[in-house]
């Protein structure tokens, strides 16, 4: 890769990122701000966790331990930040299975989903999505203990 291209790359996301929250907002019945609000300060509300049907070998045991507890949640959420949907797909691992729920803040409700994968996908009342993303800084919360070399 040329590095003289890596900071307009940076720009580029930056925008792009920004572009993102203006389009899920567009209706203007709730700012990022209210998001932010409502994703740091707001109750948890009905965690159910789901599993795709089907699941074999590595993920069906990484799913059968994944757990999300409230605290887990909010604290995956504090080390997120938003990503594209390009992003959302190149840079972030998928598992086949997610935590629903609601979380809920100043009379602001929000339903969401939290993949063991470590992304959050925020649905908007005006039935967008906003995405969220936690690399290796949600390690400690989402370790499963099956992907790690013996020899490290």
């Amino acid at each position: 890769m040329n590095t003289k291209s890596t900071p307009l790359m940076i720009v580029f996301l930056a925008i792009s990122t920004v572009a993102v929250w203006r389009l899920a907002l567009d209706d203007g019945k709730v700012t990022i701000e209210d998001i932010l609000k409502v994703l740091h300060n707001g109750k948890v509300l009905n965690i159910e966790k789901k599993v795709n049907k089907g699941v074999t070998g590595l993920e069906k045991e990484a799913c059968n331990r994944f757990r999300l507890t409230e605290d887990d949640i909010k604290r995956i959420w504090a080390r997120s930040h938003l990503v594209t949907d390009e992003e959302y797909v190149m840079l972030y691992q998928s598992l086949p299975c997610d935590v629903y729920g609601e979380v809920e803040n100043a009379g602001i409700r929000l339903k969401f989903a939290v993949n063991a994968g470590a992304t959050t996908v925020l649905f908007l009342d005006n039935k967008k999505e906003l995405k969220l993303g936690c690399g290796q800084e949600c390690n400690d919360i989402l370790d499963f203990g099956l992907y790690r070399d013996p020899q490290l």
